[in-house]
């Protein structure tokens, strides 16, 4: 069996998948869909087996693939909001009561791994206001909490 180091599960799946000589993983439901400007890759471990074969917890991950990433306008942008909205809806459904955690995993002096630091900055973050009115369920919003777990991940040289 493979060892597989990786953050994404999309990398993960097709790593396994080129060692079982691209065979289907067991207890890994993979599903691919081509859009207009992107592509959505939905990786499922449902199961201990597929769990240990891809080295990821049991659940979802989505991988979105596109060129618009690369464009700094409001369209392009838009655009790459509505397909993930798209696939946070399908997974969590419309149920208003469900909360919802954000955690930017990356390190944010490190331009490419820098999205996660910068997507948590830019969340909405809700969860206070449900605490401090007291409240359980609003209309509008839905509880959500960020962490931004701190990266130490760099090289030096000692000489």
């Amino acid at each position: 069996m493979i060892s597989v180091r990786t953050d994404l599960a999309l990398e993960a799946s097709e790593m396994c998948e080129k060692s079982q000589e691209g065979s289907s993983i067991p207890g890994v439901k993979i599903e691919t869909k081509e859009l207009e400007n992107c592509i959505v890759t939905k990786v499922e471990v449902i199961d201990r087996q597929g769990a240990e074969i891809m080295n990821k917890d049991i659940g979802k991950y989505i991988t979105l693939e596109s060129n618009l990433m690369k464009f700094d306008d409001d369209e392009s942008r838009e655009e790459m909001i509505s397909y993930l909205k798209e696939e946070l809806v399908d997974i969590f459904g419309q149920d208003k009561n469900k909360k919802t955690l954000v955690i930017g995993l990356g390190n944010r002096n490190i331009t490419s791994d820098a999205l996660g630091p910068k997507s948590v900055s830019k969340t909405l973050v809700t969860r206070h206001l449900f605490k401090n009115y007291n409240k359980d369920y609003d209309d509008d919003f839905t509880e959500v909490s960020s962490f931004k777990p701190r990266s130490y991940g760099c090289y030096w040289n000692r000489n």
